[in-house]
């Protein structure tokens, strides 16, 4: 984290160290949520592009730590990395969770974007911790995404599905 001005180089460094120590040895790498976690996404091109051998072993996800902290049953959920806000498609009729909201002009990225489909007073869960088994949840509306204190890599934010289309800037074939 020292040694980056931002995520995107922040992964790029652990790619690159974790690169060069498992030319060495054998490593384990291990993250809270392997499918939706931006580092391993790159670790895993880069380790393909360079012949190494890799496993993902599962755990426990980021998404399954805030969905228990809100209380929160989601049998139809989408995980996104907040990083990637501007390349998703929204499905406003499942619970979407947007995860390493690491900072605050990233929140509001976020916020401004997910504003276009829901209203602003659309209830959200802002969510955080220092570990997983730490993780909390606090409920609030949308419009207040970006008024938190703490971003880092374990913040993000549960979406629940819109109930009745109200307002939305964006439709679909459903909506």
């Amino acid at each position: 984290y020292e040694d980056a001005d931002n995520f995107d180089d922040m992964i790029a460094l652990s790619v690159e160290r974790l690169l060069d120590a498992a030319a060495q040895n054998d490593i384990v790498y291990a993250v809270p949520d392997a499918s939706s976690d931006s580092s391993v996404n790159a670790l895993i091109q880069e380790a393909r592009k360079a012949s190494l051998p890799f496993a993902i072993v599962p755990g426990m996800s980021y998404a399954d730590a805030a969905l228990a902290a809100a209380r929160i049953e989601a049998r139809d959920k989408r995980v996104i990395p907040a990083s990637d806000w501007q390349d998703v498609y929204i499905d406003i009729r499942v619970t979407t969770i947007f995860t390493e909201m690491e900072n605050k002009c990233l929140a509001s990225n976020l916020k401004c974007m997910l504003m276009q489909y829901y209203s602003d007073e659309h209830p959200v869960y802002f969510c955080s911790g220092n570990a997983l088994d730490q993780i909390y949840a606090k409920k609030t509306a949308l419009y207040e995404l970006d008024r938190f204190d703490v971003y880092h890599h374990l913040s993000g934010v549960i979406i629940p599905p819109v109930k009745e289309v109200t307002k939305t800037a964006h439709y679909d074939f459903y909506h």
